[in-house]
């Protein structure tokens, strides 16, 4: 092709959202139809190539209906007709962690290369923004190039005071936040900007004459014209390639139209850049700028419990079974992980990750899909953790001390950094043991502070897999337990044994002045509920509120109407100690709020009628954390509106600071679209306000959605209530169960410091307060409790049956770490068994604006490798130090030595 040609690269495509305004199994119908037609197109026309939205997802839900097309969609991949990857499926970036968006393009590549094929394209049509890590990531997987739709649109305002959009370039630089890049291409003409080319070719060219009058050349700086053939959920158009001949025929010399796929689009321009020396345009970071329904800010907050079980299954899987069974690997325990087992609970997680999924903006049918999909991953999850706590516990080298008649606690750290504190324990001993009274030793023997609350006669269930269910009576205790300073990747181990006497309970006095301290912070609330935080010399009066207002927008966008926020003063109706020990101490307070209960649309206004919406605020200190826990439950009771938790601060900015995935950011007023209907940013698990060397940062939970009010005030939604996916008066779009007429339960926390976010490891605090210590008590006879009983047939024969123990040398010393990793401003992402072949591999981002070292160590060999985890390089035994350039992420594998 000639350079100066201008060419009309047309992209056959389709953007399958795999759920939105229909449910996965009705889109699943078209998908079938779609591949079934793709497939007899293909067979007609040998030239022709479709691209598959960059996702591989699609063909496990096609081949759950036609499992015998298999090899014939492994043949039309490996031959190019098909494009697919390198993603699993189109994810939002700001929704989900940056290992779920890692472990998005692993899973794709596995796909990929299971199928033969896979697309060199970083492309990301209809994510609502984009991270600033993003061009890292992409070139973690071999991918140099990013073509993406929305979070790249500027304004300014024009001489009648309204606003015009901004020209931008179609190819610039996209600069990551750590200096990686990738060539950028902006759709700023959509997906769908040759959607469809009539038949008739004198209409096809009138077509292609518009499409070309939208492309500015001043700002397309290559030839080569990005025509997208297709749009949400469109099946490929068959008559393609005879249309496309029959305009070229009609094209003066110097213009060509032709079918591309993406992979020759983007070595074509990358090759016309370099032969003509073009100065493309560098932006660097997010690309979140546009105004409010290109970025559709207000999927933040919607259907906020889906956020709030996003987090808590990323969190069981990255912070804790991951890690946990990474640390048995390294104690001796080899090939206990298995990656089936990982992989599924993993993908079926990212399952729930697509944007109009996660981020609350399709039919409610969908979301109830994915609140019982929510539910699954926890209960499978919740049995690897229980499963691999008590193998952990079963060879842990103090329990060789105990007697039979005594009981392990064990407790692990499944973070990068030391964790110490107390712990609330359920204990289960048999009641043939006594256990009327007990004390709790350390490994050397020290005798170890707790407290008990509370205890019951209950029958403890024994499930045997090759004996007959079983039951024990045991006398459950709970209590809480100072574990003292818990290494990072660590077990620690404590001995409970029977004493004499009888044990002492600690109790609770309700009518307490309603104060509360842990000697790091203190809480008081008056009787309107307005609550003073003291830290040392610092004293924030009331710290915590709650503000509503009406929402009269929709799943996409907030829109505020006239109407003056109501706020929480006045309708407190409850305030008391809960709890009161050495190691737990709560507040709770209720809330009784006479919301309007509806919006009246033809008066423009909420309604006179009203309803009550109760809040239940309950404020924890628990011994040695340096924040207040705040756990929140709002039983829903009105539509149209939304609620928030407002903190106030004694630290005033003019900017807020927020981690989003793999970075943090700071944002003030040029972040926001001039004319926004709300100010709103999002955080993945932190937000602060910075003054000096004061700070004040709110730990969050799926509270995803914050505004920085007024100086010194952060805001977090937690109630957005609205009607619809979007404000269309047909029936496919409205949505009741988006008012969220339901309770909404949540849990932040207030941390106030001193420092800056790095100096203070703001990100390693906010990783505490997610995935805290995990526990588990265990009989030193581990027969005790996992014989079950014989079987009936024959009286005679009583024998019970057990399965040996698969790793019989193993014994995992207490509080010492399986690995460490140190270094000022690093946060460690990952740690697990690896995808491919033997080791582990541990992940970690330098967070702050400098380079810092980073201190690596674990036994063994220890190798540089990527993301992806196809290729290693040596670098050192047992320890290695590494300088790390500010925000880089680094992958390691570890190796352990044999024998």
């Amino acid at each position: 092709m000639k350079q100066n040609q201008k060419v009309f690269c047309v992209i056959s495509h389709t953007h399958w959202d795999r759920e939105w305004y229909s449910p996965l199994e009705i889109f699943r119908h078209r998908l079938v139809d779609l591949f079934d037609r793709l497939l007899i197109i293909l067979e007609e026309h040998p030239e022709f190539v479709f691209h598959m939205d960059a996702q591989t997802v699609v063909l496990e839900d096609y081949l759950a209906v036609r499992p015998e097309k298999k090899e014939l969609l492994k043949t039309m991949i490996t031959n190019r007709r098909i494009m697919i990857g390198p993603w699993y499926l189109q994810n939002d970036f700001y929704l989900t962690s940056g290992e779920a968006t890692v472990r998005n393009l692993i899973e794709g590549d596995k796909l990929c290369t299971e199928f033969g094929g896979r697309g060199e394209i970083g492309y990301a049509p209809d994510q609502f923004g984009n991270i600033s890590q993003l061009p890292q990531i992409l070139n973690n997987f071999g991918v140099d190039n990013f073509v993406f739709g929305r979070g790249f649109s500027d304004y300014v305002r024009n001489a009648e005071g309204g606003l015009n959009r901004k020209p931008s370039p179609t190819e610039f630089v996209w600069e990551g936040a750590d200096g990686s890049k990738v060539l950028a291409i902006h759709m700023r003409h959509w997906y769908n900007n040759a959607q469809r080319f009539p038949a008739n070719l004198d209409l096809s060219l009138r077509y292609l004459e518009s499409i070309e009058q939208t492309f500015n050349n001043e700002f397309t700086l290559t030839p080569y014209l990005l025509l997208m053939n297709g749009v949400d959920h469109l099946e490929a158009q068959p008559d393609l390639l005879e249309v496309l001949d029959g305009l070229q025929e009609r094209l003066p010399e110097g213009k060509a139209i032709m079918q591309y796929n993406f992979d020759d689009y983007i070595a074509d321009v990358k090759e016309y850049i370099a032969d003509n020396n073009v100065e493309l345009y560098t932006h660097k970071g997010e690309l979140r700028h546009g105004h409010d329904w290109e970025l559709l800010k207000g999927t933040l907050s919607s259907r906020h419990y889906l956020k709030v079980a996003n987090v808590e299954a990323q969190v069981m899987l990255e912070n804790r079974l991951e890690p946990l069974y990474a640390m048995m690997e390294r104690s001796g325990m080899k090939g206990v992980t298995s990656r089936d087992h990982f992989r599924y609970t993993w993908k079926n997680l990212l399952r729930n990750h697509p944007h109009d999924s996660i981020c609350g903006c399709s039919r409610d049918e969908i979301h109830a899909h994915m609140a019982n999909r929510y539910e699954e991953i926890m209960e499978f999850g919740n049995e690897l953790m229980k499963r691999g706590m008590q193998q952990a516990a079963d060879h842990m080298a103090m329990l060789q001390s105990g007697k039979a008649e005594e009981y392990l606690l064990t407790v692990a750290n499944t973070l990068s950094v030391p964790v110490k504190g107390a712990v609330k324990v359920a204990m289960p001993f048999s009641v043939d043991d006594g256990f009327d009274n007990f004390m709790i030793e350390d490994a050397n023997g020290n005798a170890v502070p707790f407290a008990v609350t509370n205890m019951t006669i209950e029958q403890f269930d024994v499930f045997s897999p090759i004996n007959l269910p079983g039951t024990k009576e045991v006398k459950e205790y709970e209590a809480y337990i100072d574990v003292g300073e818990v290494a990072p990747y660590a077990f620690k181990t404590f001995i409970i044994r029977s004493v004499e006497g009888k044990i002492a309970f600690s109790t609770t006095k309700t009518d307490d002045i309603p104060t509360i301290t842990n000697g790091i912070l203190s809480l008081q609330a008056d009787q309107n509920g307005r609550v003073t935080l003291v830290s040392g010399e610092r004293k924030v009066e009331n710290c915590i509120f709650l503000e509503d207002q009406a929402d009269i927008g929709d799943s996409y966008v907030f829109i505020n109407s006239t109407d003056t926020p109501i706020l929480s003063d006045g309708t407190c109706t409850d305030v008391r100690v809960i709890e009161k020990n050495a190691y737990q101490q709560s507040l709770l307070l209720t809330y009784e709020i006479s919301l309007p209960a509806d919006y009246d649309f033809e008066q423009q206004c909420r309604s006179a009628q009203t309803a009550v919406t109760k809040v239940e605020l309950t404020l924890t200190l628990k011994k040695d954390q340096p924040m207040v826990f705040v756990d929140s439950k709002v039983d829903n009771a009105s539509k149209w509106h939304r609620l928030r938790v407002v903190v106030n601060t004694d630290v005033a900015s003019d900017v807020s600071t927020a981690d989003i995935p793999f970075d943090i950011v700071t944002h003030g007023e040029e972040m926001h679209y001039q004319d926004t209907y709300s100010k709103v940013l999002a955080n993945t698990s932190f937000a602060l306000l910075q003054q000096g060397e004061k700070g004040f940062a709110v730990l969050t939970k799926g509270a995803h959605e914050y505004q920085h009010l007024d100086g010194n005030r952060l805001a977090f939604t937690v109630v957005r209530a609205t009607g619809g996916i979007n404000r269309s008066s047909s029936r496919n779009w409205k949505t009741p169960g988006n008012q969220c007429l339901r309770t909404i339960s949540g849990s932040m926390a207030l941390l106030p410091y001193i420092g800056d976010v790095i100096s203070a490891d703001v990100a390693n605090q906010a990783l505490q307060f997610r995935a805290p210590l995990m526990t588990n008590v265990s009989c030193c006879d581990t027969h005790k409790f996992t014989g079950g009983r014989p079987c009936v047939q024959d009286t005679e024969l009583n024998e019970i049956f057990y399965l040996p123990d698969a790793y019989p040398t193993a014994s995992i010393p207490s509080n010492q770490s399986a690995i460490s990793v140190a270094g000022e401003g690093l946060s460690v992402t990952a740690f697990k068994k690896s995808e491919y072949g033997e080791g582990e591999v541990v992940r970690f981002v330098n967070l702050s604006s400098k380079p810092t070292t980073a201190t690596v160590t674990a036994n063994g060999k220890i190798y540089r490798t990527t993301m992806a985890e196809k290729r290693k390089q040596f670098l050192a035994v047992d320890k290695v130090e590494l300088t790390v350039a500010p925000k880089e992420i680094v992958t390691l594998m570890l190796v352990q030595q044999q024998g």
